[in-house]
């Protein structure tokens, strides 16, 4: 079979003939998660060469290729190049949560500056049901992030000061 693009073989042709792969072969180990979920391929993307002037060249190795919405089709205003971490906070099993109307995943609010507790006790509290809310958040006062303990220790001086 001739490929008269002369990108066979390369990253951006491996990435374009998995997708179809998960979308349209049953006997694909991943096709359980895409195709039989729904997920479908655009009618201009059935050819490389399209696929390829939509999505252009790989930025790195390091980058594959990812859906900004994970229920979402393979189309080009769905699709990016991703780095493998940016796959990982995009799953359908990644933990999101809504603090102060503001939704990240886990992994996010863990690394968030403002965030008290470590990832690993961040992700006990999840298993275990408990509530996550601000608490694990430090506290803003006067342009300033503050520690649960500093607040409360400014709160005890402040009732001091007020002869309370």
């Amino acid at each position: 079979m001739a490929y008269i693009h002369g990108k066979y073989g390369t990253s951006e042709y491996k990435s374009w003939n998995m997708m179809k792969q998960r979308c349209y072969n049953p006997n694909y180990d991943g096709y359980k998660d895409y195709g039989a979920r729904g997920i479908k391929i655009c009618k201009r993307w059935e050819v490389f060469i399209n696929f390829l002037e939509d999505m252009g060249e790989l930025p790195s190795p390091k980058h594959s290729l990812g859906r900004i919405d994970n229920n979402g089709d393979y189309e080009p205003s769905n699709c990016q190049w991703q780095t493998i971490r940016e796959q990982s906070l995009n799953r359908s099993n990644t933990i999101r949560f809504t603090i102060y109307e503001e939704t990240k995943t886990l992994v996010e609010w863990s690394e968030d500056s403002r965030c008290e507790i470590s990832r690993k006790a961040l992700e006990a509290r999840y298993r275990r049901s408990w509530d996550i809310d601000s608490s694990i958040l430090k506290k803003k006062a006067r342009g300033k992030w503050f520690t649960l303990e500093e607040v409360i220790m400014e709160g005890l001086k402040l009732c001091g000061d007020l002869g309370i």
